[in-house]
């Protein structure tokens, strides 16, 4: 019993511990991507272009790749490998910058002193505390491409602060980034 809780008060304290990602997707309403069966790279490797810091992990994009292409196949989609036979192609880039949040609190405190008839104390007020928090911004942006009629369908973004104690993405990390990227974008109905 005892052990049970503990391992449930560890889970939730690591839950509320990992940074949330946010982001979501538009589908583009021009496209018809019911018709959709079959995916592809837009190139190769994926990764359409690196913005910020220009530095490459080629593990990183490895996951990622991999990643992408189980999600997609999770929504009935078939991975093919010449492009010009799949429905649509996919493309992504990461990146990421410094970013700065400056926040305000007011300052309050109880002061006491000789208050003659009235008493000894009172509330005062102070010049609010400044707090100023530098952070890395990491972004996962993906395309998916109507390869027929060379259109965008499909446009996803997933956000995620990045600390410094962190030494690379886990693969969880990646699969919550790459689920929330494509969030937006439907399931493959199954044929009748």
């Amino acid at each position: 019993m005892i052990r049970g809780f503990a391992a449930a008060l560890l889970s939730l304290t690591l839950l509320a511990c990992t940074p949330s990602v946010n982001g979501g997707g538009d589908l583009n309403p021009a496209v018809d991507v019911s018709r959709f069966q079959t995916f592809s790279w837009a190139a190769n490797p994926p990764l359409v272009s690196r913005q910020g810091d220009g530095i490459a992990n080629p593990v990183l994009e490895a996951q990622l790749e991999q990643t992408v292409a189980a999600v997609l196949r999770g929504k009935g989609y078939r991975f093919v490998s010449n492009p010009a036979q799949a429905d649509f192609v996919v493309g992504y880039t990461i990146g990421a910058r410094e970013r700065t949040r400056v926040s305000s609190a007011p300052s309050y405190g109880l002061s006491t002193g000789f208050g003659g008839y009235y008493g000894g104390f009172g509330l005062s007020y102070y010049q609010p505390n400044i707090i100023t928090t530098n952070y890395t911004e990491g972004q996962f942006a993906i395309d998916i491409l109507d390869r027929r009629a060379r259109q965008p369908a499909y446009h996803g973004v997933a956000t995620r602060n990045i600390y410094s104690g962190e030494s690379g993405a886990s693969a969880e990390i990646v699969q919550s980034v790459v689920l929330t990227a494509l969030r937006d974008f439907p399931s493959r109905a199954a044929p009748q």
